[in-house]
């Protein structure tokens, strides 16, 4: 396996990076701000600047080093559409603007809220694809009449790569509109909430084939690699690559700018419990299911990182976590969850400023220095990651011994500490890419170079770094 690559472009809601290499050993080719454009209108992706980086990394690749094929991974929800000669009808938005508030509860008092949770799945939740297509109905009619396609942001980046539209099955499970029994697109919701069925494609597995890359964006004449239909939700990608190598029971923390909390399972999950906790039901790269509850997660951290560069203090990761374990007062907990933290942070409404009035309007002690913000939002995290599997263990009468926290957060090692310690449970940290690793792993299983995922993980346990923490009980 060490001698063939694998290219993964892997679009995150921060950063965008290319990695190439296999499950042995890979490589960061090229790195870039997913850039957002904020307007009067609304917070819109730069897709153009996007992809432009794209192909800036692709043509840093030696093409001589043997690449078998390439694939796209990014956040989930958010989609471009396309008119009848499949140009943009409009920069694509950002799951962060507010345009779905009023749609959001419309749609839930016409349809009911139950009622969405039982035809699919998937948690209510604002930004939800189903939301964002209403709000384009009822803002947008100027150009809504013109849309023929809708393609997911790793859809649309695998159109101009290769000319193929699909819509791939891990992304098409976290729109809000896709039955997860029959894993195909629900044409009743679509004629309930009179949704134009028509603009959506074709749905792929994971796995699949989509073509050769165009010659205009490759080095070299010889031969094109294919564009492979990976787990094109960035979560499905990830938890693709947990390294856990004895099929034991365990619970993962996908940790970025989101954590998703779940565990895998065979078929979806939908009862009362599930609805109340907005739990999610998200297909995995082999079929299965990802019961996902989602907390706010690093993106605190990383705006306040923003802030207090903006001011001219430039810090490391290890400055915030040295500070935070440094910091001896004790603070209420923080609400990572309340919404007031989910819209975007500005000049005036900044991070800074949301947590602070957060304790003072409880009357509550506030935090002030870099350390205790830090802190409280890192105490957040590990609480409220406990309170999702106190949660889930009650209700499934089942005790879990390993947490696995992958991507960049399993390198917050006051985080999983604090993780271990809280839930009394072994903290499994690592691989910190382990979205690229899962989307190489699809590549991998799709060319034949190695058998099913279970092989994966064994060859990404083996192979990358793993660090493990361990509860540290007081006296």
């Amino acid at each position: 396996m060490k001698n063939k690559r694998y290219l993964a472009i892997d679009l995150g809601a921060s950063s965008g990076r290319l990695i190439l290499g296999n499950l042995n050993e890979y490589e960061i080719i090229h790195r870039f701000d997913t850039k957002k454009n904020l307007s009067d209108n609304g917070i819109f992706w730069d897709i153009e600047h996007i992809f432009n980086e794209i192909c800036l990394g692709i043509g840093k690749l030696n093409t001589a080093k043997n690449i078998i094929s390439i694939g796209v991974d990014s956040w989930g929800a958010d989609y471009c559409l396309l008119d009848e000669n499949d140009k943009l009808v409009s920069a694509p938005y950002c799951y962060r603007d507010n345009r779905t508030q009023e749609v959001f509860n419309k749609t839930n008092d016409e349809i009911g809220k139950k009622r969405l949770y039982e035809l699919t799945g998937t948690q209510i939740i604002q930004f939800n694809t189903l939301y964002q297509m209403k709000a384009d109905q009822s803002d947008h009619r100027s150009y809504y009449n013109a849309i023929k396609s809708l393609l997911f942001i790793p859809d649309y980046i695998n159109f101009l790569l290769c000319g193929h539209k699909y819509n791939e099955m891990t992304q098409a499970s976290t729109s809000g509109l896709l039955d997860p029994f029959t894993r195909r697109w629900n044409s009743r919701l679509f004629y309930d909430l009179k949704l134009p069925y028509s603009v959506m494609q074709k749905i792929k597995k994971s796995g699949e084939i989509l073509g050769c890359i165009k010659e205009q964006y490759w080095n070299t004449k010889d031969y094109r690699p294919e564009i492979i239909m990976v787990g094109s939700h960035d979560t499905a990608s990830a938890v693709a690559a947990v390294p856990a190598i004895n099929d034991e029971d365990y619970i993962f923390i996908s940790s970025g700018t989101w954590s998703l909390v779940g565990i895998e399972i065979e078929v979806p999950l939908i009862n009362d419990f599930t609805y109340m906790e907005n739990f999610t039901n998200e297909i995995t790269i082999d079929g299965k299911v990802r019961l996902i509850k989602n907390i706010i997660g690093l993106w605190l951290l990383q705006e306040l990182r923003k802030e207090y560069k903006s001011t001219g203090i430039s810090l490391s990761w290890n400055d915030f976590l040295k500070a935070a374990k440094e910091t001896k007062t004790k603070f209420a907990n923080l609400d990572v969850n309340d919404p007031v933290f989910f819209a975007p942070f500005t000049k005036k409404n900044s991070i800074i400023n949301r947590i602070t009035h957060w304790y003072k309007i409880r009357h509550q002690n506030v935090p002030e220095s870099i350390g205790e913000i830090s802190k409280v939002i890192m105490i957040g995290l590990s609480n409220a990651y406990f309170e999702v599997i106190k949660k889930l263990e009650l209700h499934l009468c089942k005790k879990y011994k390993y947490i696995y926290i992958i991507g960049g957060g399993s390198q917050n090692k006051y985080l999983c500490q604090l993780t271990s310690n809280i839930t009394a449970k072994i903290v499994v940290s690592g691989p910190v890419e382990a979205t690229a690793l899962g989307n190489i792993a699809v590549q991998a299983i799709t060319s034949g170079e190695i058998e099913n995922i279970n092989k994966a993980r064994k060859i990404i346990a083996d192979n990358m770094k793993i660090d493990f923490f361990y509860p540290e009980f007081k006296k």
